[in-house]
């Protein structure tokens, strides 16, 4: 049946049949290998028991991303069950556990991603996605992948955030007489990825009014300002691959952002400033920058320092956010058509940015122009991010109401209400009215 499909993904690497041949009729036609299978009962399973749980003083990076310092350091026991900080944004979860291959039924294939695939299943009842290296790779690469599949648990166990994608537990399974494939399973998010929203084409909701477009905005500044200042009191966390690829939503419409492979943990700063004092990300810390790998992410949505091998900090996923608000604006990629090179000549030398009309809000101007700043060091941190966007959407929801409310057209008397009924339409391109 469809329990087995993960398995039998990765025969050729046991040495069954040519992996070449494999390869090319599972990206043709994953169903097409239903008939090769072997028996789902002959697989032996192993403790996972994967050393991943427990974090080390120091910077945290994915090990085969790590520079030639070996800065990375990861170490592990079992699943310890850790909690983050208390936080009010914090949510509880059961704690994350081993889980045995023979506990997920209805297993099928969704997609294959650079370095792994990734299953729908149910687990206990509930809808979950599964993730594992893909079939084909060669053993260094299973094992880079595998690093990578740890390291993303390692983060996931401790976070608990209604904004970011529910980790249930990992485990492994034996494979042939010698391959111990290693998993993690995550919540199943059915409502699509904010990148299948920003495509100009589409037609899914979810974006078709500024409103809509700011409480987006502020679940995912939530979700960040969770990860920098409130999931672990020693650790702080940096996505480091923010883009509408890994942002997704799940069938109620609620955002979670999703993928930690590329993440880091560095150790967090508590030498208090006062909170306006430049570097600090008005938050009253002096904000140290470290020396991780650089070019690490998508291009597009990748802070200059990052590109540019330079030091940096938590302010490098603010960036990335302005990228991510900005294409949500206008639904089109930023700096779409420029290659590597351009970009990093362009952007990350010269500080180019997308462009900004007149046309828009005060407040929404100064947010970008401070998210997108050069400096890191006059970015803002997501405390801040946080209330202005709290603030801007109070306001668009009250003239919302109110113009609504001074005529039945909804083109009331205010100042944005003349500008039309840029609260539900429109352009052609599919941005809304007033971008």
């Amino acid at each position: 049946g469809h329990g087995n499909q993960l398995c039998t993904r990765f025969d050729s690497l046991a040495g069954r049949g040519p992996p070449s041949l494999t390869r090319r009729v599972l990206l043709a036609r994953p169903e097409a290998l239903m008939g090769h299978l072997p028996d789902v009962y002959n697989l032996q399973r192993r403790n996972p028991t994967p050393d991943i749980f427990r974090a080390q003083p120091g910077v945290v990076e994915p090990n085969h991303f790590a520079n030639n310092t070996k800065m990375a350091a990861r170490d592990a026991s079992g699943i310890d069950g850790s909690s983050p900080s208390s936080s009010a944004t914090s949510t509880t979860y059961p704690k994350p556990r081993q889980i045995m291959w023979d506990e997920l039924t209805n297993v099928s294939l969704i997609n294959h991603g650079s370095g792994t695939s990734v299953f729908s299943a149910m687990l206990g009842g509930v809808a979950v996605a599964v993730k594992a290296p893909k079939h084909g790779l060669s053993a260094v690469h299973v094992a880079e992948v595998t690093d990578e599949l740890k390291h993303e648990s390692h983060i996931l166990a401790r976070l608990r955030h209604p904004n970011i994608i529910r980790f249930f537990g990992c485990g492994s399974v034996l494979v042939g007489d010698a391959h111990n494939i290693f998993f993690i399973v995550v919540e199943l998010l059915g409502g699509g990825t904010l990148s299948d929203m920003t495509k100009p084409t589409s037609a899914r909701p979810g974006l078709n009014s500024y409103c809509e477009i700011l409480d987006h905005a502020l679940s995912l500044a939530r979700a960040l300002e969770y990860l920098h200042q409130a999931a672990d009191p020693t650790l702080m966390t940096i996505h480091r691959d923010l883009k509408p690829d890994n942002i997704g939503f799940d069938q109620a419409g609620n955002l979670k952002l999703f993928d930690f492979g590329l993440a880091a943990q560095v150790p967090r700063e508590v030498e208090e400033y006062p909170d306006d004092e430049v570097g600090t990300g008005g938050g009253g810390r002096r904000l140290p920058r470290y020396r991780l790998t650089g070019q690490t992410g998508s291009v597009r949505y990748m802070a200059p320092e990052v590109a540019l091998n330079q030091p940096y900090n938590e302010m490098v996923d603010t960036y990335s956010f302005s990228m991510v608000l900005w294409e949500m604006l206008h639904k089109r990629k930023p700096f779409a058509g420029m290659n590597v090179d351009t970009h990093r000549q362009v952007v990350c030398r010269d500080g180019v940015r997308p462009e900004i009309d007149n046309s828009r809000p005060r407040d929404l101007t100064e947010l970008f122009t401070r998210t997108w700043h050069q400096d890191l060091d006059h970015r803002p941190n997501f405390s801040s991010i946080v209330q202005q966007i709290e603030g801007m959407l109070h306001e668009a929801s009250s003239e919302k109401a109110a113009s609504a409310t001074m005529r039945p057209n909804g083109r009331g008397g205010s100042f944005r209400g003349r500008l039309g009924s840029m609260f539900g339409s429109r352009k052609k391109d599919g941005a809304s009215t007033w971008f």
